[in-house]
C-alpha cells in the first residue's frame, strides 16, 4: 500500500494563511493560531473542528461585513430584524449580494465569494514523497493562477521531475487485432470444405437420380434448398474465423467481412430451416389428408 500511495497527489483547501501580513482582525495566522491554543484546555490534536477554526473565524466576519453592507443598502424604513423566511421585503437578496461583494483578507487566506455565494478560496497541493507530504504549490482559482513552490519539486518514480517523465493521468487506450490461432482455424475450414463437398456430392446424386421414385417422393427441391442453406453455413464458419493469426485485411474491407458473414449465416439458416420445416408440413398434410380420406371410406361404408 505504501508503494501505491508513493508520489501521489492530494488537494485541500488552505485553512490558515502563512502570510505575515495582518488582516482584518488585525492578526496574522500565525498569531491567531497561537491565541487560540492559548485559549484551549485540551491538546489541538485533540480537540474537534482545529484545523477548521480559521475558516470560521473568517466566516464569522464575513458575516458581519454582509451584514454591516445590508444595512446601508437596505430601503428607508426597513432593517435587519424585519428579515422573514418568507422573504416579503426582499432583504435575502440584498444580503446575497453583499455577501457576493464580501472581500477581505482574513486569517485563512482572502476571503471572496462566486456569484453562486461559494467560498473561493486558495488550494494547497500536496504529494506524498518518502512517507510525507510536500506542499508543491497554491492555485488560486479566483484568477486561475498556480504559485510553485521554489523548495519542493514534484518527484516521480524516476526522480524529480522535468528529469523524469509524470505518469499518464489518463487511460491509456491501444488498439490491438484480437484474431484467431491459425491451428483451429485451419481445423475449422477443413471441416467446412468437407461439409460443403459433401452437400455437392448430394446434390449431384439427387440430380442424376432425380427420376426414381424414392427420390420424387423424397421432396427434392426441399432437398436442394437444404443442401444450398448447409453449404453457406458452412461458408459463413469461414468468413467467421477471419482474420485470423496471419492473415489479415485492410480496414476499409473489414467492414463488408463483418456484414457479408453474418448475411451468409442468415441466408444459410434461413434455407435450411425453412426446407426442412417445409418437409414436415408436407409430410403432415399427406399424413392429415390420408387420414380424411380413409375416415370418408369408412363412413360411406
Amino acid at each position: 500500500m505504501r508503494e501505491a500511495a508513493q508520489y501521489h497527489f492530494t488537494t485541500e483547501s488552505v485553512m490558515l494563511s502563512r502570510s505575515e501580513i495582518k488582516t482584518i482582525s488585525g492578526m496574522t495566522g500565525r498569531q491567531f493560531q497561537e491565541r487560540l491554543n492559548s485559549m484551549l484546555e485540551t491538546e489541538p490534536a485533540n480537540t474537534g473542528g482545529y484545523p477548521e477554526a480559521p475558516l470560521a473565524y473568517d466566516a464569522i466576519w464575513a458575516l458581519a461585513l454582509a451584514f454591516n453592507c445590508t444595512l446601508n443598502s437596505l430601503p428607508p424604513g426597513v432593517t435587519l430584524e424585519d428579515f422573514t423566511y418568507d422573504n416579503r421585503l426582499g432583504i435575502a437578496e440584498y444580503l446575497f449580494n453583499c455577501t457576493k461583494e464580501t472581500y477581505f483578507r482574513g486569517v485563512s487566506g482572502q476571503v471572496m465569494f462566486s456569484d453562486l455565494g461559494d467560498r473561493l478560496a486558495r488550494t494547497l497541493v500536496e504529494q506524498l514523497q518518502n512517507g510525507s507530504y510536500k506542499a508543491l504549490g497554491f492555485y488560486d482559482s479566483s484568477i486561475a493562477n498556480m504559485e510553485w513552490d521554489e523548495k519542493n519539486k514534484p518527484t516521480f518514480a524516476g526522480g524529480p521531475f522535468p528529469h523524469t517523465i509524470p505518469p499518464p493521468d489518463s487511460t491509456i487506450i491501444k488498439e490491438s487485432l484480437l484474431t484467431v490461432s491459425i491451428e483451429l482455424y485451419i481445423v475449422v475450414v477443413f471441416f467446412s470444405i468437407i461439409a460443403m463437398a459433401l452437400a455437392l456430392a448430394i446434390f449431384i446424386f439427387n440430380m442424376k437420380f432425380s427420376y426414381r421414385g424414392i427420390i420424387i417422393q423424397s421432396q427434392p427441391q426441399c432437398n436442394n434448398v437444404l443442401l444450398a442453406g448447409s453449404a453457406l453455413c458452412a461458408l459463413s464458419l469461414v468468413l467467421m474465423g477471419l482474420p485470423a493469426e496471419g492473415i489479415t485485411f485492410h480496414r476499409d474491407t473489414f467492414s463488408l467481412l463483418c456484414h457479408s458473414r453474418i448475411s451468409i449465416l442468415m441466408i444459410g439458416f434461413t434455407f435450411a430451416y425453412g426446407s426442412m420445416f417445409a418437409k414436415v408440413w408436407i409430410a403432415h398434410r399427406l399424413g392429415t389428408r390420408e387420414r380424411q380420406e380413409l375416415a370418408a371410406l369408412a363412413k360411406d361404408e
